[in-house]
């Protein structure tokens, strides 16, 4: 467990950049509309280029914690879930059920867990999205929308509630 930890560690620090310039190339209509994107970008290059001159190189990993923050929970309940499924729900044992019935109890068993555990852990996946789309405002003197993960949640129950 340790050893995918680091690793899923490692992954969320290298890919956050194009994950931020994934989000933002995705949501720069909205971000548009709304005011706080003068201009839309002309491309991948052109993103990383104006989010390092607006923002600085390490805006590039903005909302980087909501992703570590998601790795354990997610990795804990995803064991802890298929192991209660694969026992108590589907009860299949491949040496009294047959080798023929296993694989599918498994299977079974890890479906449900990956959906429980996403249930658990989409609010961490939500904060990192609306993290990392966030840019500096164009009026308002460069201000952000959100100043951290809690300041997302906050300001997401007051604006549309539960």
């Amino acid at each position: 467990m340790a050893y995918s930890f680091m690793s899923r560690c490692a992954k969320a620090i290298a890919e956050a950049p194009v994950v931020r310039v994934k989000f933002l190339l995705k949501n720069q209509g909205e971000l548009i509309k709304s005011g706080r994107l003068s201009t839309p970008y002309k491309g991948i290059t052109n993103c990383f280029a104006r989010i390092i001159k607006n923002e600085g190189v390490f805006s590039l990993w903005r909302g980087n914690s909501a992703q570590f923050l998601q790795i354990i929970p997610s990795q804990v309940l995803d064991i802890v879930l298929t192991a209660t499924f694969r026992n108590i729900v589907y009860n299949f044992k491949r040496d009294t059920d047959g080798k023929q019935n296993w694989p599918f109890g498994n299977s079974v068993a890890r479906t449900a867990a990956s959906a429980f555990t996403r249930v658990f852990t989409y609010p961490l996946d939500y904060a990192h999205t609306r993290l990392a789309s966030d840019i500096k405002c164009i009026k308002a003197g460069g201000e952000r929308q959100f100043n951290g993960l809690i300041d997302v949640w906050r300001k997401t129950l007051q604006a549309d509630g539960v």
